[in-house]
């Protein structure tokens, strides 16, 4: 039986035709990602925040434009969410109402707010069918629940302001339907500030009627 050597040179000839076809291939891309969008970051808004405040103006203004002899418009609190957009713009979201011939309705809004020169830049808002809103009527002085309503609307605003004296305006509360279990209490009140400056604010206040434990409270600075 005949062995037959490959000669050296020819050996590494090989090796080296096989690196370099190796070599002609460009090395495999890494995985990439397909999302290339920026995902929103939502959180809850302050109603102190000074964009709150020309949003809800803003708004304010267009109902009013739009819908003759609305006595009074109001934002819930706690349904307001602050959303970034970009390093110059931020948006909010929300719910409120307005009452309009004695009826309540409800409305969300969208408001657009450049942050860096502190203006909106649009703001949009849909109510409820006409008729959708909550019937209202005056305000028993003498029903034990608004007080309830009261003192847990008191304590909200002292939490957040020094207080030396808050009155009611018991003209402007009303008492409106929410369901067979709930009653809502709105109205205005104002409160003097420890700096000796008065501010007006608009309340609202849920309570559940079989317990009577208090389930929602917000107030607006007017």
């Amino acid at each position: 039986m005949m062995t037959r050597f490959l000669p050296l040179g020819a050996a590494f000839g090989f090796l080296s035709a096989t690196a370099a076809i190796q070599a002609s291939f460009p090395p495999a891309a890494e995985p990439t990602s397909q999302f290339h969008g920026a995902i929103a970051q939502t959180t809850p808004g302050s109603i102190n925040d000074p964009m709150v405040s020309q949003c809800y103006l803003n708004v304010k203004s267009q109902i009013q434009a739009e819908y003759a002899g609305v006595e009074n418009t109001i934002w819930d609190s706690s349904s307001i969410t602050q959303e970034f957009v970009s390093n110059a713009e931020s948006r909010y979201r929300g719910s409120g109402q307005f009452l309009q011939d004695r009826i309540w309705y409800n409305f969300t809004f969208n408001c657009l707010v450049n942050i860096r020169q502190g203006t909106v830049v649009s703001a949009t808002y849909q109510i409820q069918s006409p008729g959708s809103g909550n019937t209202s009527s005056p305000a028993s002085q003498n029903d034990p629940l608004l007080r309830q309503c009261e003192a847990a609307v008191s304590s909200a605003i002292r939490q957040a302001y020094a207080l030396e004296r808050l009155i009611w305006s018991s003209d402007t509360e009303e008492e409106y339907f929410i369901s067979n279990a709930q009653v809502g209490y709105r109205g205005q009140g104002s409160f003097l500030q420890d700096d000796n400056s008065w501010h007006g604010f608009s309340f609202d206040c849920g309570i559940n009627t079989r317990t009577g434990q208090i389930e929602n409270v917000n107030y607006f600075l007017l």
